[in-house]
This record gives structure tokens, C-alpha cells and sequence, in this order.
């Protein structure tokens, strides 16, 4: 009976999860913005896909790292926490 009783609310949820944008994020080692045609006046390399998506999307485009390595800063972005807290630096 109980999961009877859920089952209008998870349609109803289902339908607001839908109306929500979506979000993609990537993440890559040791990779700027001058790698990329599209932020460097087109030099570098081409990803049309990838340009299609900034075309319709938010790009950020001035960002800082927490970390001074590629590892911590990753660390980082993955729990949310600060690098020290893990005892990396």
C-alpha cells in the first residue's frame, strides 16, 4: 500500500525533473583554453561538438584553482572539499 501511495508523487516528480536543464561539466588533465579554436582567434583544436554545445550553454571562461597540482585541484572539485582537509597540498 505504501508504494501505491508513492506512485502519483514519483510521477509527479518525474515530470519536474524533466522541466530542469540539464548540466554538463568536463574535466580534463593538464588542458587550457588556448587548446581550443574556439576560445584561442582558431588556432588549436577543432571540436565542433563541443562548440555547438558553448553556443547554447554558458562557457566560463575566467576561472582560478584552489590547488597548485592537477591532482589536489581535482580532488577538489570531486568532494567539495578544500585540498588540505584530505592532507594534500
Amino acid at each position: 500500500m505504501l508504494a501505491a501511495g508513492l506512485l502519483p508523487s514519483a510521477a509527479g516528480h518525474s515530470a519536474d525533473r524533466q522541466a530542469s536543464p540539464n548540466f554538463v561539466f568536463f574535466m580534463a588533465e593538464d588542458l587550457t583554453s588556448q587548446s581550443f579554436a574556439m576560445f584561442n582567434g582558431g588556432n588549436g583544436a577543432l571540436t565542433p561538438n563541443l562548440e555547438r554545445m558553448a553556443e547554447h550553454g554558458v562557457t566560463f571562461v575566467n576561472a582560478y584553482s584552489n590547488a597548485p597540482v592537477s591532482s589536489a585541484a581535482r580532488s577538489i572539485l570531486i568532494t567539495g572539499m578544500y585540498a588540505p582537509s584530505w592532507g594534500l597540498s
